[in-house]
């Protein structure tokens, strides 16, 4: 395989608008804690997150091989499905980037090394036996958005040392269960070898309406949450003097347009990407 292929072939595995939409939200622990604009801080969460989210989804396609095969035949993202990588080389993918991401964790503050190794071993109880987490129906929607939600925006928060309290656990609650959402509607892609290989998912169990009504629910109120958040002022030190005026931008979808973000009590307008959570 040539170089060109394989780096494809890495890109792929990492789902990009799945690293995405995690990527924001770390983005929006950043800008939480104060330090959206400061790129030599956001750059070791950045590299932490991505080493979690491509160990985490290809340990997920070994211990999913047989369904995906069923379900994502012919679909581009599953290199072991297309015969593009064998498991040794996935493997030593799940290797390096856990290695990567313990790697940059020091670099974000000492707490995070202990978010992330927490999070690499959420995604091996996730995916593998005994545990197995991805085979235990409606329990896999509400424990997976702990991994992909709540690891990124504590890193975001732990780079700017701000606690996860208030304004920033209504923040997180509201990315929590709008990602719920997202996971429930997911699983109609994957019902058909769900239901064969006795994966006794939300949409399986429950049918297709009582999921959509229930990812519904979920959007709003995850949306709402997040609407709620500004409204709930920081109570620590250097992040209150930097959040004393607030905006709420419906069209960015949860972000707070306006505030004190600079060091030395300067006025700069947060990043509208920061908080912005990609609801797609």
């Amino acid at each position: 395989m040539s170089i060109v292929l394989r780096i494809r072939t890495l890109v792929s595995l990492a789902r990009p608008a799945v690293l995405l939409l995690v990527i924001l939200s770390a983005a929006a622990g950043l800008a939480a804690a104060g330090v959206a604009d400061r790129p030599a801080v956001a750059a070791p969460v950045v590299v932490a997150v991505t080493g979690f989210i491509l160990f985490a989804v290809t340990v997920n396609d070994l211990a999913d091989e047989a369904v995906d095969r069923v379900n994502l035949a012919g679909v581009p993202g599953r290199p072991l499905v297309e015969g593009r990588a064998d498991r040794r080389e996935m493997i030593l993918v799940a290797a390096i980037s856990a290695t990567l991401a313990l790697a940059a964790a020091p670099f974000v503050s000492a707490a995070a090394l202990g978010v992330v190794a927490g999070g690499l071993l959420f995604a091996l109880a996730y995916s593998l036996p005994p545990i197995r987490l991805s085979g235990r129906g409606a329990l896999a929607s509400l424990l997976l958005p702990a991994g992909f939600v709540a690891v990124p925006f504590i890193l975001g928060l732990a780079a700017g040392d701000a606690p996860l309290a208030g304004r920033n656990a209504l923040l997180l609650a509201g990315l929590y269960v709008g990602f719920i959402g997202r996971i429930l509607l997911k699983d109609f892609r994957d019902v058909r070898g769900d239901a064969l290989f006795g994966k006794r998912t939300f949409l399986v169990r429950h049918g297709r309406e009582a999921t959509c009504r229930t990812s519904a629910a979920c959007w709003i109120a995850g949306a709402a949450t997040l609407a709620a958040a500004p409204a709930c002022r920081p109570r620590w030190g250097p992040a209150r003097s930097r959040c004393s005026r607030w905006r709420w931008s419906c069209s960015t979808g949860c972000a707070p347009t306006s505030g004190r973000t600079g060091t030395s009590g300067s006025s700069r307008p947060w990043p509208s990407w920061a908080g912005a959570w990609c609801w797609s």
